[in-house]
């Protein structure tokens, strides 16, 4: 399975206003104060399963992020796409990638043998994705009978589908499409969620984060200052 971790945005982590210069310049900085602020941001890690914990287990301040909103004094007004993001975050599963992370990290290796990546998939199908599987089943006997309709509601699913005569469209019970169909191929393509590439986004700033803190913490036990610079 592909990796996406390189998909993370490049100003992902830099101040909102500020040109960025992509995840490497951040690789840069050797500073052993900033690993230090870096750690202590993480004392508070027990918290991970909540939004006000959330910023500890990511290691940066998510105010100035992409992912800002996430973070709120006020919960009521975060969204329902938001707080399903925040509780897939869990203590445990923070951990686990943490873990394969600095385990990736001591092999030289971003990402090795896709265990991080098949960490995150199941996270994600558990708590984030909706699901398509049923809902394409369901829709594709429609399509076999030659069914064309505006809206149909599922059995035994939250989704509803709209069929034309050249495509097919499932939604979820927020009205996001989720999947779609090309009835001429038959073909169907899965279409990710508001919740699926947060989490995405999110997942792969923990992976990063615990990588480039252990290959920080490696060069600096031999005294010296060589880290793998990816951009």
């Amino acid at each position: 399975m592909a990796l996406s971790f390189s998909l993370i945005p490049k100003n992902y982590r830099l101040n909102q206003g500020k040109a960025s210069a992509g995840l490497s310049s951040r690789r840069e900085e050797s500073d052993l104060s900033a690993l230090g602020a870096w750690k202590s941001e993480r004392t508070s890690k027990s918290q991970s399963g909540s939004l006000s914990g959330l910023t500890s287990v990511l290691g940066f301040d998510l105010n100035s992020s992409v992912l800002s909103h996430l973070v709120r004094d006020d919960t009521s007004k975060v969204s329902a796409v938001d707080k399903k993001v925040s509780s897939s975050l869990t203590k445990e599963f923070v951990s686990a990638l943490e873990a394969q992370a600095k385990e990736d990290a001591k092999a030289g290796v971003y990402g090795k043998d896709g265990k991080a990546e098949a960490l995150r998939a199941e996270q994600m199908k558990q708590y984030i994705s909706p699901d398509r599987d049923s809902a394409i089943a369901q829709v594709t006997k429609l399509l076999a009978n030659g069914s064309t309709m505006e809206k149909v509601s599922l059995r035994g699913l939250p989704y509803t589908a709209s069929i034309s005569g050249t495509t097919a469209e499932i939604y979820d019970a927020s009205g996001e499409t989720i999947a779609r169909c090309d009835r001429k191929s038959g073909k169907w393509e899965s279409v990710a969620t508001k919740a699926e590439s947060q989490f995405r986004t999110a997942s792969s700033s923990i992976y990063d984060e615990a990588y480039r803190a252990e290959e920080y913490r490696a060069s600096h036990a031999g005294g010296g200052l060589s880290l793998n610079i990816r951009t």
